[in-house]
Formats: structure tokens, C-alpha cells, sequence
């Protein structure tokens, strides 16, 4: 799985909402305790509850408020009210 690509949760693991999703480091390895991964046919993220001995992609938790800014700058972009930096 690409570096960055974003899973959402399972549903049981994120009972608060308190996440948005995850976002995979690039890494593909045993998990370790407390650390997030992904897995299955249809991929969502998981949270080890003990050190795994069998591979996975790793990920990490993004905030809603990481999102929306980044939303906010996407969608100003697309508007005009944002023009990209020119390169020189």
C-alpha cells in the first residue's frame, strides 16, 4: 500500500469519532502494541492490542481539524481565492 494513503476505521475501533481516518507511514511490518495497521479485503485500521508477529501496513490517526484546513485550502484553490505559488 502507497505512503499516505488514507483508511478509514473500523467501526468498532474509533468509538468517539475523535479521528477522521488513518494515513499509512510506508511501512509494512509486525505491529506493535498499541500502534494502528490495516487490514482486510476491504481495508480499515485497526489498533494492536498486544505485539503482532504477522506483517501489515502501519498507519497513524489524522484529526478532523488537519482535514478541514486541508479541505479549506483544496477548496480555495479550485475557487481562485488561492492561486498556487508560480515557480521562478
Amino acid at each position: 500500500m502507497k505512503k499516505g494513503t488514507r483508511v478509514d476505521f473500523a467501526e468498532s475501533e474509533n468509538p468517539k469519532r475523535t479521528w477522521r481516518h488513518t494515513v499509512t507511514t510506508g511501512e509494512f511490518r509486525a505491529p506493535k502494541k498499541g500502534e494502528w495497521f490495516v487490514s482486510g479485503a476491504i481495508p480499515e485500521a485497526y489498533r494492536a492490542l498486544r505485539d503482532m508477529e504477522q506483517e501489515y501496513h502501519i498507519a497513524v490517526p489524522v484529526s478532523m481539524k488537519l482535514e478541514a484546513d486541508q479541505r479549506t485550502l483544496d477548496l480555495a484553490q479550485r475557487i481562485g481565492a488561492l492561486k498556487p505559488k508560480k515557480k521562478r
